[in-house]
């Protein structure tokens, strides 16, 4: 029964801030009002926002929020809000399709696998973790992002990759290549993976990857990974890309 008491507690305090959030400058009649939350309630909770310096009181008796606030949300960055914008969206496209999806992220000259459904699909193919990295240039997702990014981020991240040492800054470093594997992919609409990238997959699976917009700019990318002796990427993108972009513009709908 404590532990009841002490939830049903936490959820009026979060919902007292997030009407606050939106209706910045309330009084309690207010509050009352648009929460349904007892004035004594919101006098307690209001108080105890006030004791930690989280909100101010004007003249007439109005709440504000104070700029503390923002402090709450600075460990909540906007790969955050499409990771979690996307996990019903990934796992309505694992039912249809069956094969596992991903959802990769770019940052720091790699993408960075953010969620997946593989938990979930009965075509377990390997396990990965969470925050993965996956380079570049020999993935569907970097391939997928490399190609539909603006020319001149695209540009800047080639050359990063050259200077940065080891595989990919050779790969990067063969501008006739990479020029021809962009072209490939934005012709075919998909990026692929054949083969192994060492610690990130097995050589039995393919893998084809789209961006997701936000806008004008690709926030992120969407995979499909299976077995090569099942599909073969073409046969995979005819059967699924159709599904994947409609994920796609379910996530970027929601951002």
């Amino acid at each position: 029964m404590a532990n009841r008491r002490k939830s049903k507690g936490i959820h009026r305090t979060l919902e007292v801030l997030r009407v606050l959030n939106t209706a910045n400058g309330s009084t309690v009649g207010e509050l009352h009002a648009l929460t349904g939350i007892s004035r004594p309630s919101l006098y307690r909770v209001l108080d105890e926002f006030r004791s930690a310096g989280y909100v101010t009181r004007d003249d007439r008796g109005a709440f504000h929020l104070t700029h503390l606030v923002r402090a709450l949300s600075d460990g909540f960055r906007n790969e955050d809000r499409i990771a979690e914008i996307a996990v019903p969206a990934l796992e309505d496209l694992q039912r249809r399709v069956l094969w596992p999806a991903d959802l990769a992220v770019y940052s720091n000259l790699a993408m960075y696998l953010r969620e997946t459904t593989r938990k979930n699909s009965a075509l377990v193919i390997d396990r990965v973790q969470i925050g993965l990295r996956i380079p570049l240039i020999p993935s569907a997702v970097g391939l997928a992002y490399l190609a539909y990014v603006e020319d001149a981020e695209r540009e800047a991240i080639l050359s990063a990759l050259r200077k940065s040492g080891g595989a990919e800054a050779q790969m990067a470093g063969d501008s006739r290549r990479v020029g021809d594997m962009i072209r490939e992919t934005r012709a075919r609409g998909y990026g692929v993976r054949i083969g192994a990238i060492p610690g990130v997959s097995i050589a039995e699976t393919v893998a084809i990857a789209i961006p997701v917009r936000q806008e004008k700019s690709v926030c992120a990318c969407i995979a499909l990974t299976f077995f090569s002796k099942v599909l073969r990427p073409e046969e995979a993108a005819e059967r699924y890309l159709s599904d994947m972009r409609q994920t796609a513009l379910q996530i970027q709908k929601q951002l």
